[in-house]
C-alpha cells in the first residue's frame, strides 16, 4: 500500500505514523499552554461554559454540551 508520502514499508509507514503524533503532541502542547492562559481569565460562568465543551479527536470543541 503506497501513502501519499511514498512511505510504503511497514517500518517507513510506522515511522511516519511516529512523526505525524509527535507533530500532533507538540501542537496540542502549544494550544494547551495558550488555553491554559485564557482560562485563567475567564470569570466563573465563563469557565463553567468552557468547562462543558466537547473535545472532538484532534482537540477540537465540538460543542456544549
Amino acid at each position: 500500500m503506497m501513502r501519499g508520502n511514498g512511505a510504503s514499508t511497514l517500518p517507513q509507514r510506522l515511522a511516519e505514523e511516529d512523526r505525524a503524533a509527535e507533530a500532533h503532541l507538540q501542537a496540542m502542547k502549544k494550544v494547551t499552554a495558550a488555553l491554559d492562559n485564557l482560562y485563567r481569565s475567564l470569570n466563573a460562568d465563563q469557565k463553567k461554559i468552557a468547562d462543558n465543551l466537547m473535545l472532538g479527536p484532534m482537540g477540537m470543541p465540538l460543542g456544549i454540551m
